[in-house]
């Protein structure tokens, strides 16, 4: 277990302030962006469609099954997806067979590997990941109408050499059922695009009659603590596929003294199983039933595998392409102008906004930076002019429009906050229709519904040559949809934005504090994410902000007449293809001019499981590191441990991309860190504060429910939303109270005979 220590930690800032051991350096920060995104584009064309591979898959195992094994073993055999993660088998140190790379599709591995050497699969996921799916499924299915059943079994489980197992219960494990389990056939598959990998395995179990004692030579002992999940209708949430969630613990082997001889073990473990009734129907049938079937069972494994272990679908390198400073390494040739040209854009926005400028050298990400949400900061926005965002899972970019630089024609670009530059699809076109000079602030974000990326604006910081970072945020965010959004269209319609062959541009929708209700209201859980979907009108929202005839009565829209001509009404399909992705949170943005660096008024606010803190990572030898200051960096190991588990995608990931910043994931129910996902558009970790107030929101809490009220408050001194809390709670002891009262009344009852 990690746990993280205030005290611990704060001691071991002073023992690491007078002389901390210079970082490792670095690849230079292009050459590292440039080996991303071409790894990761010459990945994505790699691997079977999920869907295709698994309908295959198990018509060969049926095929398989119907021709090796006679009809009487049938009721026997067993088909279960387990998973784990696929490494080299051999190497020095455990890493995972294929990095993390959004969009791959299945990669089914041989005996000997994918062209490579042996590998060995580790069963089982970290136990924060193990929690939070645990959590998803129990969740699935509630309330009256519930389809989802719980069961739960502990048992003793003494494994031997000739394959056979005793099965004790937990209440008598001296004794019980002797079985022996052989396996027909291994399936191994790599999911470069989810967490996990998957192993599918055929076996044929047969139990041996009567109850059987503890033998001597067990070769391990594993105590099982495990809840079953089933479907109740057989085709809703979970469908055939029964779900078992295990925690195991594992002693060594008694080498024939009866005693073992290892340290325990522990791990959780995730698997799959086919229900044995479907499986013996799905035998049975034939022809086209046979086939139909067999997709429904790829089709309903598919959906379990996406809802516990997501597969990310895209990556930004088959969108954007680095702009090299130097011709002949690759990428956008002719960068060293335009990096000198948008660093001077750099510093006039630092200038505009009061914060120096110059564009020199050394020059930090210009944009903003909002801090997390706490407690104490609530009613900082209940009393101020805030509006409100749902937090984008995206990726951070400002977009700069350059003129002709070079005698060339007119372009647009792309700055990371690590300050990497990249060109993208329609670059020329859209610095052609934005005037040079405009400065937008927004990320690059992957919609569900087109299946591509559009550049989400959220703020205008240079319109042309006029700054805009000096007026308050409603006036900004009025002009990114009066000035922005519509030259753009006009450039589209004038051609030099050609369909299907640019980058989409699309204003980001912001809400007044009352209406957060409406906000969470677009937000959806979708194959193991959140997602904001809004399917509301576009000119609907013009008209919220002040800037059309369409008009919002008793929530639900009118559209008015003007000139005899009624306002467009975009179809839904048109708002989805703006916006549907990923979301993680809320933004609170101040109603005052942008400010560069960090905002202490501009708040972030994250659902728990999404909290994330970027930490420089060593894998080997294993080292974490935040920063601090003049300091330097404060060195955290000894607080931040991360499971094998993850340490073995760490590995994988860190050796593909040359990256050392990586986003880690704390779990406040089980106290262990997660590691998310590398983060190749930074440069530097989260700085000590930073770490601080975040472990302070994930130990404060605040739920969606608690956000959602407080919002909604006129002024701070209505906030009652503690007292509400306190009589729910109240209330909720008095229910217990009268339902254990009950209980006992029923059973005196019971006993007198009445």
């Amino acid at each position: 277990m990690s746990g993280f220590s205030l005290a611990q930690t704060m001691a071991s800032m002073q023992s690491h302030t007078a002389a901390l051991e210079k970082e490792p350096t670095p690849l230079p920060q292009q050459q590292q962006q440039q080996q991303h995104m071409q790894a990761s584009a010459a990945r994505g064309a790699t691997g079977e469609e999920p869907f295709t591979f698994l309908a295959r898959t198990l018509d060969k195992v049926r095929t398989m099954i119907l021709a090796e094994l006679p009809a009487t073993v049938w009721p026997k055999v067993e088909i279960e997806a387990r998973l784990g993660i696929f490494c080299h088998q051999g190497a020095a140190e455990d890493e995972r067979v294929f990095p993390a790379f959004p969009g791959v599709g299945v990669i089914e591995l041989g005996p000997e590997g994918q062209g490579g050497p042996p590998t060995r699969f580790f069963s089982g996921v970290t136990r924060g990941a193990f929690e939070q799916m645990k959590a998803c499924v129990a969740g699935l299915g509630g309330g009256e109408g519930k389809t989802v059943e719980a069961s739960h079994l502990h048992e003793i489980v003494y494994t031997y050499a000739d394959k056979r197992r005793l099965r004790c219960p937990a209440q008598n494990p001296g004794s019980g059922m002797l079985e022996s389990k052989r396996k027909i056939l291994d399936i191994n598959v790599a999911l470069p695009a989810a967490s996990y990998d998957l192993r599918l395995t055929v076996a044929v179990e047969n139990e041996e009659e009567g109850v059987q004692g503890i033998m001597k030579g067990w070769e391990s002992r594993r105590a099982k603590i495990r809840t079953s999940f089933k479907d109740l209708l057989g085709n809703s949430t979970l469908g055939p596929w029964s779900l078992d969630f295990t925690c195991v613990t594992t002693l060594e082997g008694d080498g024939g003294g009866g005693r073992g001889r290892g340290l325990d073990e522990e791990s959780t473990e995730v698997e799959m199983e086919l229900e044995a009734e479907v499986l013996a129907g799905w035998l049975e049938k034939g022809g086209e039933e046979a086939d139909k079937e067999t997709s429904r069972l790829a089709s309903r494994l598919l959906d379990t595998l996406k809802r516990l272990n997501p597969l990310e679908k895209a990556s930004p390198g088959n969108v954007l392409v680095p702009l090299m400073m130097d011709r002949g390494v690759g990428g956008a040739a002719g960068g060293a102008p335009v990096q000198e040209a948008l660093r001077q854009r750099c510093g006039a926005v630092l200038q505009a906004a009061g914060g120096g400028g110059g564009g020199g050298r050394h020059m930090k990400f210009p944009g903003t930076m909002p801090v997390n949400l706490c407690r104490k900061d609530v009613a900082t926005v209940q009393s101020g002019g805030y509006w409100l965002a749902e937090k984008t899972d995206g990726v951070r970019y400002l977009l700069f429009v350059l003129g002709g630089i070079n005698n060339n024609q007119a372009s647009s670009y792309l700055m990371d906050r690590s300050m990497a530059i990249f060109t993208f699809p329609g670059a020329d076109g859209l610095g052609q229709a934005l005037p040079a000079g405009t400065v937008l602030d927004g990320e690059l974000v992957y919609n569900c519904l087109t299946s591509s990326y559009v550049f989400l604006v959220f703020d205008c910081l240079f319109w042309g040559a006029e700054p805009m970072v000096g007026l308050p945020f409603s006036q900004r965010l009025k002009a990114i949809h009066a000035k922005v959004l519509p030259v753009y269209e006009q450039g589209k319609a004038g051609g030099m934005l050609v369909p299907g062959k640019h980058l989409p541009v699309v204003g980001k929708k912001f809400y007044r504090r009352m209406d957060i209700g409406k906000l969470f209201e677009r937000v959806k859980e979708e194959e193991g994410h959140r997602v904001y979907r809004d399917e509301g009108c576009i000119t609907s929202y013009l008209a919220y902000l002040g800037l059309g005839p369409k008009k919002e009565a008793a929530g639900k829209e009118e559209v008015e007449e003007e000139d005899g001509e009624a306002e467009r009404v975009w179809p839904v399909r048109d708002c989805l293809s703006r916006y549907y992705h990923k979301t993680d949170g809320i933004v609170f943005q101040p109603d005052k001019p942008y400010q560069c660096s960090t905002d202490t008024s501009f708040f972030k606010w994250k659902w728990m499981d999404t909290v994330t803190i970027d930490f420089a990572i060593t894998p080997t030898p294993y080292r974490v590191v935040c920063g601090a200051g003049a300091a330097g960096s404060l060195d955290l190991t000894r607080q931040i441990r991360l499971e094998p588990l993850d340490l073995m995608r760490l590995r994988a990931d860190m050796s593909a991309a040359h990256c050392r910043i990586a986003e880690l994931g704390f779990s406040v129910e089980t106290g262990f860190w997660t590691y998310k996902m590398l983060r190749p558009d930074k440069t530097d970790p989260n700085y000590f504060t930073t770490v601080c107030t975040t472990m302070l929101e994930l130990a404060e809490g605040m739920e969606e429910e608690e956000i959602q009220y407080r919002m909604m408050v006129g002024e701070a001194a209505d906030d009652d939303w503690g007292g509400q809390v306190g009589r729910m709670r109240r209330a909720a002891v008095g229910w217990r109270l009268r339902e254990v009262e009950g209980r006992k009344k029923r059973k005196k009852e019971e006993e007198e005979g009445v």
